[in-house]
């Protein structure tokens, strides 16, 4: 097979690709591959839950969020392009209220746009603690713009459960494809 490749006449900028645009004329771009979602961030403060329902889990501290889909003040993570992301949330040591009460927390990884729960798990809550971890995680295919949360609901009927900020939930959000 013969083909002919029309070159640029200049060099490409510094981190430029060369693009095709499928009729053999060659130019310089940004590509595709550039920068992709990666999320770290982790609880600095305690959180209190409601004795009943769920409460959105919010992750105050960001260390790194390459593209600004993570908000703090609401706990959304909003991703931009639709795709496979890999959720990973982590909770430590949980303390009961009044009298310790023993039961279950339950982390939820939810798609508040559309209401859907991606992931769910089930942590026990012996004596009022959950000791060291409880974690939720994931591979999920998520739509740009929609508002992803990590949520806790308790079910020690009549008491509180605080997450304590000496004892860091962590939060993990990448996307692979």
């Amino acid at each position: 097979s013969s083909y002919t490749l029309n070159w640029p006449t200049a060099q490409g900028g510094a981190s430029t690709v060369l693009t095709n645009d499928g009729s053999g004329n060659l130019s310089w771009g940004t590509g595709s591959g550039g920068t992709t979602t990666k999320i770290s961030a982790k609880t600095n403060s305690s959180q209190t839950l409601a004795t009943s329902g769920s409460t959105v889990y919010k992750y105050a501290t960001v260390n790194f969020d390459s593209l600004s889909e993570y908000n703090t003040s609401t706990g959304n993570f909003t991703p931009t392009v639709t795709g496979y992301y890999c959720i990973i949330a982590q909770l430590d040591n949980c303390s009961g209220g009044s009298g310790n009460p023993a039961g279950d927390a339950q982390m939820n990884i939810l798609d508040s746009t559309s209401s859907t729960t991606l992931a769910s798990s089930v942590h026990n809550v012996g004596n009022g603690i959950i000791s060291p971890t409880g974690t939720v995680g994931g591979v999920f295919n998520l739509t740009a713009g929609h508002n992803i949360q990590i949520t806790v609901s308790n079910n020690n009927v009549g008491s509180t459960v605080t997450y304590n900020s000496n004892q860091h939930g962590l939060l993990s959000i990448f996307r692979v494809s």
